[in-house]
């Protein structure tokens, strides 16, 4: 039977090439050796083999330091067994290995993270709960994070909303601001919501919130909230992170409302300049068009004719015509005729001949 003559084969060889720590288990010294000891009884334990599983789960004590390469190889190969262990079983082993944090263990409590997150019961949610808070590493703490709503649901919300009310590290208040603007939880998007309006809170906390609204879960009334908002925001950044997301909610209604922000002299130049480039990519000729009419920018009008020149539409082609003939800038008039040139506007011959015999007809 391969099942008893593997163990026995592999045990003899792994215990030549390994030394006792005393208490009966294996400790490397020999890693390649070790290490196909410790993957044969992976296979075993997937198939079923509980003794398999306890047998690799003893290899290394849980407690152990080392950052020694052939120890961390070691350890790496451990964790997949602990994957597919008993909660009961597994649980005390990962329970100490993120109550003892080193720095040689952040990938390993990673995975612990990870294996936790998947058992998804009580027991385990609690452990990566104190994790999320407790944890010396942003990654391993990043993780636990992004597990709470779904393996806690609003309890787990209430625990992102402490850690922000009392974390200082931006990047933990990042990575809990994510995983909330992420989560279908409702509590979740009250949360969000809570945090831009918290004028005390840091700018980057607040965009990366704006911009987390607008995930595939976003709804009308997030734009609506999100439109809102643009009126009572008093920083030009974050009028300017609100205009983009709110032109991902696609439609008539923010395709318009990003037209009369680009249009608006009295909004700061730079938040015009994000809508100009948001109409200009998404808009349609028409907008285009009443973009030029409103523009008091030589600048804007010249980009958006450069927009129309490469728009097939006959709408731009009789608005670059307009142009040549009534525009009161020159240089306009000039850049829309060398336009319908290399359009080979039909039109031209005539409109040149208009100019150049009397002038603006």
């Amino acid at each position: 039977m391969l099942e008893p003559r593997a163990k026995k084969l592999l045990g003899v060889v792994a215990a030549s090439s390994a030394s006792s720590d005393g208490r009966g288990r294996i400790r490397a010294s020999e890693g390649d050796i070790v290490g196909l000891y410790i993957r044969v009884n992976q296979v075993l334990a997937q198939h079923g083999n509980s003794d398999a599983a306890k047998r690799v789960s003893g290899v290394v004590p849980p407690g152990a330091n080392s950052c020694d390469g052939e120890d961390a190889q070691l350890k790496r190969e451990t964790m997949g067994v602990l994957s597919m262990m008993d909660a009961p079983q597994a649980l005390p082993i990962l329970k100490q290995l993120l109550d003892r944090p080193d720095e040689c263990s952040v990938d390993l409590r990673k995975n612990a993270v990870f294996i936790l997150g998947r058992r998804g019961d009580a027991e385990a949610a609690t452990i990566i709960a104190s994790t999320a808070k407790n944890d010396p590493s942003r990654a391993v703490r990043a993780d636990a994070i992004g597990w709470l709503p779904k393996l806690m649901g609003d309890a787990g919300v209430a625990v992102l909303e402490d850690v922000l009310k009392t974390e200082q590290d931006e990047r933990i208040q990042r990575s809990v601001v994510r995983t909330l603007a992420s989560s279908p939880n409702p509590r979740a998007r009250t949360a969000i919501r809570a945090i831009i309006d918290r004028k005390d809170a840091a700018l980057n906390l607040r965009l990366e919130a704006v911009s987390g609204m607008t995930s595939e879960r976003a709804t009308s009334d997030d734009a609506a909230y999100l439109r809102g908002l643009y009126t009572r925001a008093d920083d030009d950044q974050l009028k300017q992170t609100i205009v983009s997301a709110v032109a991902r909610f696609a439609g008539s209604e923010t395709d318009e409302w990003i037209l009369n922000i680009a249009k608006n002299p009295n909004e700061a130049s730079s938040v015009r300049s994000t809508a100009i480039s948001l109409v200009m990519r998404s808009g349609t000729v028409a907008d285009w068009i009443k973009l030029y009419d409103a523009a008091e920018s030589l600048d804007i009008r010249s980009r958006i004719m450069t927009a129309l020149e490469n728009r097939k539409e006959g709408e731009a082609a009789d608005k670059l015509v307009e142009i040549a003939k009534t525009g009161t800038v020159p240089s306009l008039r000039l850049k829309a005729i060398n336009a319908l040139m290399r359009r080979k506007d039909p039109r031209l011959p005539k409109l040149l001949d208009e100019i150049m015999n009397g002038g603006k007809p």
